[in-house]
Parts: C-alpha cells; structure tokens; sequence
C-alpha cells in the first residue's frame, strides 16, 4: 500500500493511487490535490526511487506504519495510518519531515 502511493504519483495514476484509502480518506483528496501533490513531490524530490519500512505502533485506535521513501533529490518519512482491522484500509498519511522549501 505504501509502495503504491509513490508509484501512483510517479505514473500520474489517481485511481490506482486511491485504490487502498477507506471512504473517509478517498474523499478527502480529489484529482486536483492528488495532481497537486504530485507536482509538488517530483519538484522537491525527483524520481521514487525506494520505501524502506521502519517501524509499526498502535495509537488511537489506529496502524500507525512509518516508512522511510528515497528520491533522486533526497529522502523522506512517510507516516500511514491504517484501519486496525483487516483488509487495513489506509484512513491517513503525512510526511512530517517533507521540505517545505
């Protein structure tokens, strides 16, 4: 699920990007965020290059994964948030050290 995110956004592929998101999540980013989000990656980041998994805790209720995603300009952490029951559907995500600038 993760994995597929970063190719989604590198392909320009929306449906398949929102494939794993619960309701809640799928309607929270519409084409245009996704296309915005895309833009912004491949300019301060490059090309996907690997997502390395970190570490998974409970808070909230919820999966939280942390994942470690290399570009060709850099690296970020990708935090994920998952349903706590199968089929574990992806009800968040943020990169809380993404460049701002």
């Amino acid at each position: 699920m993760a994995q597929n995110i970063f190719i989604s956004l590198e392909n320009g592929d929306y449906q398949t990007f929102r494939k794993d998101f619960d309701e809640k999540m799928a309607a929270s980013i519409d084409e245009s965020t996704f296309t915005s989000m895309q833009s912004m990656t491949v300019e301060r980041m490059g090309t996907f290059q690997n997502i390395t998994y970190q570490q998974t805790t409970y808070e909230e209720g919820y999966l939280i994964t942390y994942y470690e995603v290399d570009f060709s300009d850099g690296n970020f952490t990708l935090r994920l948030v998952h349903e706590p029951q199968s089929p574990y559907m992806i009800a968040g995500f943020w990169f809380p050290d993404f460049p701002t600038e």
